[in-house]
């Protein structure tokens, strides 16, 4: 069975947008089975790419490809690939990237 993506931002706050692009540390890490990957978009907003690959380089997972309103967000990935298949424990690497903005953080998913 196809899982639908399991990666979606699922929260923003309200109050004054940042003042610049950020990709905040995930949490929990090391995870099992979900991490939450924080990111600020600062005005006016943009198009941000968030994605996961594997230690080879190989994209797992693209999390948000869109334009993104300002303020503070969360993305969520539960360990799955672009099937919707299990991953399999081990390092993987979340990027970002914006306009003027790249960023790549380390998680590890323990199964």
């Amino acid at each position: 069975m196809m899982r639908t993506v399991d990666a979606q931002t699922i929260a923003r706050r309200d109050g004054d947008p940042p003042r610049v692009w950020a990709l905040r540390p995930a949490y929990p890490n090391p995870f099992n089975p979900t991490l939450t990957i924080p990111y600020d978009v600062p005005a006016p907003g943009g198009r941000v790419d968030l994605r996961v690959y594997n230690v080879h380089g190989q994209l797992v997972n693209t999390l948000v490809s869109a334009r993104v309103a300002p303020g503070r967000h969360r993305a969520r990935w539960m360990g799955f690939d672009r099937r919707g298949q299990r991953v399999a424990s081990g390092v993987y690497f979340v990027r970002m990237r914006a306009p003027g903005y790249a960023r790549t953080r380390k998680v590890v998913l323990l199964r």
